[in-house]
């Protein structure tokens, strides 16, 4: 094989594998009772809204999203936090949590399916999280997800860590853990076998 078209089959493949690494980590992020998501505003953000797309999940065997279910929407800004309820269509009443009660004529409802967004203000250095908060008996499962989270200035939010929500006090503060690896690590590390091996095969046709 000839070195440029080997080196350019490399080339290709790098740019491919960036493509696919930042949609790996675009993916959409599982919320559970037990499990919340959050995510940052840069520090040198001007935005001052954020967009939050969110969906039910369906498929879990002992927690699904219905017309039942509620998540919060936390946003803190320089210390302080500001929630707004998400709820399905069968919810009728205010949303409470840590101490503090959501109007349900404030809260936005979802679809059949928990799809719907939320728009919230945001300034640089914003904490957003989005927490789950039924399904207590089964705290492990996902009955909703984050799919997109855009700010108004074009950004769309990427990356983020899951936060672990206490399930039998949940007005403590909670403890962050570090997001569970996604698959644009093992992406990244089949393209770098790839090059290697690619690298060989030069080698031996010089």
């Amino acid at each position: 094989m000839n070195i440029k078209k080997v080196l350019a089959a490399v080339a290709a493949a790098a740019v491919a594998v960036s493509a696919m690494a930042v949609s790996a980590f675009a993916a959409s992020v599982g919320v559970s009772y037990g499990t919340s998501y959050s995510i940052s505003v840069p520090a040198d953000s001007t935005a001052t809204e954020a967009t939050i797309a969110l969906s039910g999940i369906t498929t879990n065997p002992t927690a699904n999203w219905n017309d039942w279910c509620q998540a919060v929407i936390a946003v803190t800004t320089n210390g302080e936090s500001t929630y707004y309820g998400y709820i399905g269509a069968g919810v009728t009443f205010d949303v409470s949590y840590n101490e503090t009660t959501i109007p349900y004529g404030e809260c936005t409802v979802a679809d059949s399916a928990g799809v719907g967004q939320v728009v919230v203000p945001v300034a640089a250095g914003s904490t957003i999280e989005v927490i789950a908060t039924g399904w207590a008996e089964t705290p492990d499962e996902a009955y909703m997800q984050v799919d997109s989270i855009t700010l108004n200035d074009g950004t769309t939010l990427e990356g983020g860590t899951s936060v672990d929500v206490p399930t039998t006090t949940p007005d403590t503060d909670t403890d962050t853990t570090p997001a569970p690896e996604t698959g644009a690590t093992a992406v990244v590390a089949l393209a770098g076998l790839a090059v290697a091996g690619a690298a060989a095969v030069a080698s031996k046709r010089r």
